[in-house]
């Protein structure tokens, strides 16, 4: 795909809640984005040449802040029976056009590993485990970015406890 960000949305609560993401800097704010509902069922892939140009878009937090996201590819994910699991998607700060078979063929492929991660799986149990817990737990990527919160964590910190968010603006360094 060759674009600097990638997202992982889930549904909860029959919400779609940003679960990780990989290259989105650390002012972006993408609990306030709606990029997360642009694939469903009846859309299974999207794919959008520049979407500060896409009305549904026109006041997206990672379309008009940062990064300001203008490619955009994602697909929707879905479990055994339909039921919507999450959405996957890839985006760049580049306008840039589409082959639609190409692309669907990749991120399809994509997809398929991530609904095998999502449906029923190792981390769908452990996604449970920590969401079910009492105390707080934070996973963070090896540049020190929140990769994934429970539902403890989220209780505690609030709406900065997010995937993509820098651990320091979380818990203070003296208490990590």
């Amino acid at each position: 795909f060759d674009c600097p960000c990638a997202m992982l949305w889930g549904t909860e609560d029959g919400r779609m809640r940003l679960l990780a993401a990989r290259g989105l800097p650390a002012d972006a704010a993408p609990s306030r984005s709606r990029l997360g509902t642009l694939a469903g069922p009846g859309e299974p892939v999207v794919a959008i040449e520049d979407a500060s140009l896409d009305p549904r878009l026109a006041d997206d937090a990672l379309v008009g802040g940062p990064p300001r996201l203008r490619h955009l590819a994602a697909t929707v994910l879905l479990g055994p029976a339909g039921d919507v699991l999450g959405m996957l998607a890839v985006g760049d700060p580049r306008p840039r056009s589409c082959d639609m078979p190409r692309l669907r063929t990749r991120i399809d492929a994509l997809a398929a590993v991530a609904t095998r991660m999502f449906g029923g799986s190792m981390l769908a149990r452990c996604r449970h485990l920590a969401d079910t817990g009492f105390s707080a737990v934070i996973m963070v990527d090896e540049r020190g970015r929140t990769i994934f919160t429970n539902a403890a964590a989220r209780e505690l910190l609030g709406p900065v406890a997010i995937a993509g968010q820098v651990l320091d603006k979380l818990v203070p360094a003296s208490l990590q």
